[in-house]
């Protein structure tokens, strides 16, 4: 099992449910896709980890030799801790300060060069 480190999220790769959940959770009806509103407000980490996360991981792992030198990550460092090596240095870009970011910025409306 990974561990998702520095994600905010306290969840492991691989688990059942968030160690944050503490109310039984319905199963999902596919016949309510008409809804307009997400079956999660937290991503899928109440359900257990989300699906997208399998493949971002697989990717990381496959590619991990290229992430090294300088590296610029999106919202918090983790990915870099868990797959970087031989990194320089580690920083972080977000529109939202919460999340204690390196650079502090909205990258749609950047002056670029």
């Amino acid at each position: 099992m990974l561990q998702i480190s520095g994600m905010g999220t306290g969840s492991t790769v691989g688990s059942k449910r968030s160690s944050s959940s503490s109310k039984a959770l319905l199963p999902v009806r596919w016949g309510d896709l008409r809804r307009t509103q997400p079956f999660s407000s937290h991503y899928g980490f109440d359900r257990g980890t989300p699906i997208d996360r399998y493949y971002v991981l697989r990717f990381f792992e496959k590619y991990q030799q290229h992430i090294r030198g300088d590296v610029l990550e999106i919202q918090m460092t983790g990915y870099t801790q868990m797959f970087g090596h031989d990194v320089r240095w580690s920083e972080s870009v977000d529109i939202d300060p919460q999340h204690n970011t390196t650079h502090v910025c909205d990258l749609a409306h950047s002056e670029g060069r």
